[in-house]
């Protein structure tokens, strides 16, 4: 294929991807119907499978999209300051909330459907197996640094903060209980602090490793 017969099929399908996004979170997963991503995006059936086998395909694709959204806010930052580390959690607790905002309705849709859906629900499983891995990581370099304390386990304090952090922002965004990210972030960041016993701890001198 050419290059510009590589771009154009790449647009083609993130064309279909944008569509079936729209009519999934107009008409949820189970009403939503090939026809009518095809309708939205302009384009054939035909187009629609040369991308996707069905309507389950083009749904794992807009939940690829929403994934990689999400875990590039929970990256470290380049913003990142050395010595702030507080300051540092605040920014990415407040980067997964905004990206969890801005994308709650696909998320909110997948959990739902993967209470039905066997296959959905191991995708959902090893989404949230990746978060905690990232987290639990994360303790432990805080732990050797001297940072939070180093009787807690890393992975049972991990699942712990990332199931807390998901339902309080979930519920928060949900019931419309706030639209104040700030507050939230803030929120999350002092629990996770006092959970790991972060207050006036400084840094160890001992060497950092990965």
């Amino acid at each position: 294929m050419s290059t510009s017969g590589t771009a154009r099929a790449e647009r083609t399908r993130t064309e279909l991807v944008d569509a079936a996004r729209r009519v999934f979170e107009r008409d949820g997963y189970f009403d939503a119907r090939v026809a009518d991503i095809v309708d939205q995006a302009g384009v054939s059936h035909g187009s629609f499978y040369t991308y996707f086998p069905d309507k389950r395909d083009a749904f794992l694709a807009v939940l690829d999209d929403v994934r990689a959204v999400v875990a590039a806010a929970v990256q470290p930052a380049t913003d990142d300051v050395p010595g702030q580390t507080l300051a540092n959690l605040e920014r990415a607790n407040r980067r997964f909330i905004q990206a969890y905002r801005a994308n709650a309705s696909i998320i909110t849709l997948f959990d739902d459907v993967a209470m039905v859906d066997a296959e959905f629900m191991a995708t959902r499983i090893a989404g949230r197996a990746r978060h905690v891995d990232r987290v639990e990581r994360s303790i432990a370099g805080l732990q050797r640094r001297g940072l939070a304390d180093p009787a807690l386990d890393p992975h049972t304090v991990a699942g712990a903060l990332v199931a807390m952090l998901r339902s309080y922002v979930y519920w928060s965004i949900a019931a419309e209980e706030t639209s104040d990210d700030e507050s939230l972030a803030r929120t999350v960041t002092a629990i996770w602090a006092r959970t790991l016993r972060m207050e006036h701890r400084t840094p160890t001198t001992a060497p950092h490793t990965s």
